[in-house]
């Protein structure tokens, strides 16, 4: 059996490491309630989780990343009703389209990571 690799990625909260990515171990502190990876603070809502999937450029598949998927750009969340990785619309490159949908398991041949809904939150404007 293949071991899954589990990490997090967040946005380092110190005011002079504004925009630094942080990825490694998540806890959250039982008494102050602040997020740490590797020991750095972290904004909360920008903590997001490997899903343990790669892009067609061999990229981690982070919680929150924005993907082109060639006729359509999207972004991913824990889609908790079904209990699986998920992909969000967020609006069409093209076209006719080439499918009605893109699930996780062609993220790997059809996907690339553009960006993330954190540094890139103009991009979710669209779906509002």
């Amino acid at each position: 059996m293949e071991l899954r690799e589990i990490k997090f990625r967040g946005l380092r909260k110190a005011k002079n490491m504004v925009g630094v990515w942080e990825v490694g171990n998540y806890h959250k502190g039982a008494f102050t309630g602040c997020s740490f990876i590797n020991g750095y603070e972290v904004i909360p809502e920008t903590v997001g989780q490997f899903t343990g999937l790669l892009d067609k450029n061999e990229k981690d598949i982070y919680e929150g990343d924005v993907l082109n998927c060639g006729d359509r750009v999207v972004y991913v969340y824990w889609n908790i009703y079904c209990g699986t990785w998920d992909s969000k619309f967020i609006r069409y490159t093209k076209k006719p389209l080439s499918s009605n949908g893109i699930t996780p398991n062609e993220w790997k041949y059809r996907a690339e990571v553009i960006g993330n809904i954190h540094d890139n939150p103009e991009l979710l404007e669209v779906i509002k």
